[in-house]
Protein backbone atom coordinates (compact mmCIF):
# COMPACT_ATOMS: atom_id res chain seq x y z
CA UNK A 1 0.00 0.00 0.00
CA UNK A 2 1.23 3.17 -0.84
CA UNK A 3 0.44 6.45 1.29
CA UNK A 4 2.19 9.81 0.25
CA UNK A 5 4.67 8.20 -2.10
CA UNK A 6 5.81 5.68 0.87
CA UNK A 7 5.40 1.98 0.32
CA UNK A 8 4.16 0.57 3.32
CA UNK A 9 3.28 -3.30 4.08
CA UNK A 10 0.40 -5.00 5.77
CA UNK A 11 0.94 -7.36 8.93
CA UNK A 12 0.52 -10.54 6.76
CA UNK A 13 3.25 -9.04 4.20
CA UNK A 14 5.61 -8.30 6.97
CA UNK A 15 4.88 -11.56 8.53
CA UNK A 16 5.48 -13.42 5.45
CA UNK A 17 8.73 -11.58 4.61
CA UNK A 18 10.17 -12.20 8.09
CA UNK A 19 8.89 -15.56 8.59
CA UNK A 20 6.59 -15.27 11.50
CA UNK A 21 2.97 -15.54 12.01
CA UNK A 22 0.68 -12.88 12.19
CA UNK A 23 0.04 -13.76 15.71
CA UNK A 24 3.62 -13.20 16.87
CA UNK A 25 3.85 -9.50 15.35
CA UNK A 26 1.00 -8.73 17.56
CA UNK A 27 2.33 -9.93 20.24
CA UNK A 28 5.59 -8.30 19.59
CA UNK A 29 2.92 -4.58 19.07
CA UNK A 30 1.78 -5.25 22.81
CA UNK A 31 5.04 -5.67 24.26
CA UNK A 32 6.60 -3.03 23.88
CA UNK A 33 9.44 -1.63 26.11
CA UNK A 34 12.39 0.36 26.43
CA UNK A 35 14.27 -2.69 27.91
CA UNK A 36 13.13 -4.73 24.75
CA UNK A 37 12.71 -2.67 21.48
CA UNK A 38 10.52 -4.66 18.88
CA UNK A 39 9.77 -3.77 15.19
CA UNK A 40 9.01 -0.58 14.51
CA UNK A 41 5.43 -0.07 13.29
CA UNK A 42 3.13 2.62 11.50
CA UNK A 43 -0.68 3.03 12.98
CA UNK A 44 -3.02 4.83 10.05
CA UNK A 45 -6.29 4.87 11.32
CA UNK A 46 -6.91 1.29 12.86
CA UNK A 47 -4.44 -0.17 10.51
CA UNK A 48 -0.89 -1.57 11.05
CA UNK A 49 1.96 -0.82 8.63
CA UNK A 50 5.53 -1.52 8.10
CA UNK A 51 8.35 -0.12 6.12
CA UNK A 52 10.48 -2.83 4.57
CA UNK A 53 13.32 -0.52 5.58
CA UNK A 54 12.37 -0.85 9.17
CA UNK A 55 12.09 -4.78 8.58
CA UNK A 56 15.72 -4.45 7.18
CA UNK A 57 17.68 -2.75 10.14
CA UNK A 58 15.46 -4.73 12.51
CA UNK A 59 16.70 -7.62 11.21
CA UNK A 60 20.11 -7.03 11.14
CA UNK A 61 20.07 -6.16 14.84
CA UNK A 62 18.45 -9.07 15.96
CA UNK A 63 22.07 -10.75 16.29
CA UNK A 64 23.06 -13.29 18.85
CA UNK A 65 26.11 -14.67 20.34
CA UNK A 66 27.35 -18.01 21.85
CA UNK A 67 26.96 -16.65 25.71
CA UNK A 68 30.08 -15.13 26.88
CA UNK A 69 31.17 -14.17 23.47
CA UNK A 70 31.36 -10.75 22.20
CA UNK A 71 31.79 -10.57 18.19
CA UNK A 72 35.15 -9.57 17.72
CA UNK A 73 36.04 -12.83 19.88
CA UNK A 74 34.05 -14.44 17.58
CA UNK A 75 35.86 -13.01 14.42
CA UNK A 76 39.23 -13.56 15.73
CA UNK A 77 38.72 -17.17 16.68
CA UNK A 78 37.41 -17.61 12.92
CA UNK A 79 40.89 -16.59 11.16
CA UNK A 80 43.44 -18.83 9.89
CA UNK A 81 46.38 -19.34 11.91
Amino acid sequence: MKINGIEYLTVKEAAGLIGVTVRTLSDWRSRVTRLKPTLPFHKIGKHVYYLEKDIGEWAQNQQTFPKGRKQHQLEKAERPV
